[in-house]
């Protein structure tokens, strides 16, 4: 694939995301609605910890993570589980806005290189290079887009 039309598709999906994120009214972020494990500050928070965490991990190059996020929006987590205020959607936001600059600049030129360990998908085999694990990150963030446009219809929120 293409360098630059991954990087392009990078920040089409993060662009989505960030519209997205406008048209939350802020007092329904941490709704949980019945039927749900999450709310949309967890969506989002979501999104920068998988991606940040994919690349540190599998990549082996270190982008910003702060271990509260990880407590908070990795894999697994919940909001049931919170212990402490969140990390505010503005902080969220500004993380989110910066990742994938950060990643397109620490990435360029590496694409075809083998990832640090790989990222084994369960039943659907596993990811070797950054190519791979960056084609990847973007599907993610667009299966979560697709959850936060289900949260927001159940909540009435305008798409």
């Amino acid at each position: 694939m293409n360098e630059k039309l991954l990087f392009n598709q990078l920040h089409f999906a993060r662009s989505l995301t960030l519209k997205a994120i406008k048209t939350i009214p802020t007092d329904l972020l941490d709704e949980v609605p019945n039927g749900s494990t999450n709310n949309l500050r967890w969506q989002f928070g979501h999104i920068f910890t998988a991606q940040s965490l994919l690349v540190n991990r599998f990549v082996g190059i270190p982008l910003q993570l702060q271990d509260e996020y990880i407590s908070y929006f990795a894999p697994k987590t919940s909001p049931d589980n919170w212990k402490e205020v969140p990390p505010t959607i503005k902080e969220i936001t500004i993380h989110l806005s910066k990742q994938p600059s950060e990643i397109e600049q620490l990435l360029t030129g590496k694409l075809e290189e083998k990832l640090k360990k790989p990222f084994l998908t369960g039943t659907h085999g596993e990811f070797t290079t950054v190519q791979e694990i960056l084609t990847f990150a973007i599907y993610h963030e667009g299966h979560h887009l697709g959850a936060i446009n289900v949260l927001k219809r159940i909540l009435g929120i305008n798409l």
